[in-house]
């Protein structure tokens, strides 16, 4: 008898302790006023917000497949949720790539290797330090938890660079001293030769070394999104706007730019100039009505290749987009208006055009110039007038992305200058990643943009591109989202865009499952949003003006300085 007193009074000092009576009394008490329907899931509802905070017990990788069959980065995160172990959050990542179309099957095959390397090391990565670093934390905590693993991985990047440069200085070889005799003879020999009087060309921005697994940032951070959303039963993008923005956010659904053909330095024909031709849907248009004619002028695309080109012209690319025979950008765009009249609809009141021209992939680096079309070569200085005209004459473009290299800046400017009142002069990769670009204080007056590119790929975490994105938007600059050229089924870009406030987001062509996943997202968004959806105003042009010289100073007619 004294053993069953015994359990007795544990009994009471347990449920007192973790005041279960009390709760009982309360429930029962509340539960009677609200009279529910379902009386078991009103306790059930009552208990679960009194549980403790689901912390993460597991986190691993594992190696997935991209869109290419390539390795890509798959991340799962186990949370303890009432006294259970749940999957609560899971991406898929594929490893962008930077090279252009038009590069040499050895880059290709060293690009292969380098992304089988950086999913074994971000999957290492992922296994061992992030894990111990996510261990009994609350995923909820998505801003502070992002920091932490893209501070890990900027240390060590930093760490690299430094060993890379002290190993750079101890294996210089010293040059001898020379005194100038033999400099001299050289000199004069060679001083009745011509002079060379090619301009200069500005060298490409270097390409960041990146820390190896560095990937498994942006995997994580999108795991840690979902686990999230799923663990506050909210969906992806109301999490994230809870996070950064509160409730002033307006929901605005992501316009998608959307690839119907594509040309540029690798494809068929004569026609450099323009990589990809895109089109954007007008503001209002139902998203189920835009992806649809979408898909219905591709068809019309491929059946139009076809009869000028044979069965190859058939053939889709890595964005889903056909590539028909193009020898001048007019053809291409002349080709997409008539499609797109065909089915009733018009460019310039329907659909807009955004050029993806990608200059430094048509620039001719042994001559300094631009090759527009195969054999016809333009200076950097007369590109201005190049897009301007294009823009004149066709008058539903809105955007070129990349019109000439960023690394020219004065070229970019002056075309700026010409086109920007009303067509956006977009940067995609003139400009860093957003982790980089959020810390960086924009000089407009150097380098000036109306619309900028960003990527959730490499070492960048969603936060970063949130925050990136508020930056540029009260820099008055249009976001854009964008998906790389080696993509997976994981749709969370399309919710990330709408905590971002992206006006658009670049998906390539309606075909294949891991577009497909992405635009029926936006659909499933435009019917779940309803009323919540806010209509986006009318496409803006801030003007960018030219950057004008400084004005040499005054001189007299001796030629001195007057103010002297």
């Amino acid at each position: 008898m004294s053993d069953h007193q015994d359990r007795k009074e544990q009994a009471i000092a347990y449920y007192q302790q973790n005041k279960v009576p009390l709760r009982m009394q309360d429930v029962l008490n509340v539960m009677f006023q609200a009279n529910p329907l379902d009386v078991n899931g009103y306790v059930s509802t009552y208990f679960e917000d009194l549980a403790q905070t689901p912390t993460i017990t597991r986190t691993f990788a594992l190696r997935y497949m991209d869109s290419k069959g390539s390795a890509a980065i798959g991340t799962k995160i186990y949370c303890l949720v009432r006294n259970k172990e749940l999957l609560v959050g899971q991406s898929q990542v594929a490893v962008d790539t930077e090279l252009a179309d038009n590069v040499k099957v050895e880059d290709i095959e060293a690009e292969d290797e380098y992304r089988e390397h950086e999913v074994e090391e971000a999957i290492i990565l992922i296994n061992n330090d992030f894990r111990e670093i996510l261990a009994s934390a609350n995923p909820r905590n998505q801003q502070e938890l992002d920091e932490k693993l893209y501070q890990l991985v900027e240390k060590r990047r930093s760490e690299a660079k430094q060993q890379d440069e002290q190993r750079n200085i101890e294996t210089t070889t010293p040059v001898a001293a020379d005194d100038g005799k033999k400099g001299a003879k050289k000199s004069a020999k060679g001083s009745g030769k011509k002079k060379n009087s090619q301009v200069p060309i500005v060298p490409d921005r270097p390409k960041e070394k990146a820390y190896p697994g560095s990937s498994a940032v942006t995997a994580l951070s999108q795991s840690l999104c979902q686990a999230s959303a799923s663990l506050s039963s909210l969906s992806v993008y109301d999490h994230l706007i809870s996070c950064f923005g509160g409730d002033d956010y307006s929901i605005t659904l992501p316009l998608p730019m959307i690839t119907l053909a594509q040309s540029g330095k690798a494809a068929l024909g004569k026609c450099n100039c323009i990589k990809e031709f895109m089109i954007v849907p007008r503001s209002d248009m139902p998203m189920q009505d835009a992806v649809a004619a979408a898909a219905k002028f591709q068809e019309s695309m491929v059946k139009a290749a076809f009869s000028k080109g044979g069965i190859i012209a058939k053939n889709l690319n890595d964005f889903g987009a056909v590539c028909p025979v193009l020898d001048k950008p007019e053809q291409g765009l002349d080709m997409v208006t008539d499609i797109v009249a065909q089915h009733g609809f018009e460019m310039g009141k329907d659909f807009f055009f955004i050029l993806n021209a990608a200059a430094q992939e048509f620039f001719d680096y042994e001559k300094g110039k631009y090759e527009l079309t195969t054999g016809a070569l333009k200076a950097s200085e007369d590109m201005a007038d190049f897009w301007a005209d294009l823009c004149t004459r066709y008058p539903a473009i809105v955007g070129i992305i990349e019109p000439v290299r960023g690394e020219e800046m004065e070229q970019w400017n002056k075309v700026c200058s010409s086109v920007s009142d009303h067509c956006l002069v977009i940067a995609d990769r003139s400009y860093e990643r957003p982790g980089l670009l959020k810390e960086r204080e924009l000089n407009f007056a150097e380098f000036a943009t109306s619309g900028v590119v960003l990527r959730l790929s490499g070492c960048t975490t969603i936060s970063q591109v949130v925050e990136c994105s508020k930056k540029l938007i009260d820099l008055n600059n249009t976001v854009i989202l964008a998906e790389g050229q080696h993509e997976t089924n994981d749709a969370t870009l399309v919710d990330v865009a709408i905590a971002c406030r992206a006006r658009f987001i670049k998906l390539g062509a309606p075909s294949r499952g891991e577009r497909v996943s992405k635009y029926n997202r936006l659909i499933d968004l435009d019917g779940e949003l309803g009323e919540r959806r806010a209509q986006w105003k009318d496409l803006e042009f801030p003007t960018i003006p030219p950057k004008l010289p400084t004005p040499l100073p005054e001189t007299d007619e001796t030629g001195d300085n007057a103010e002297n």
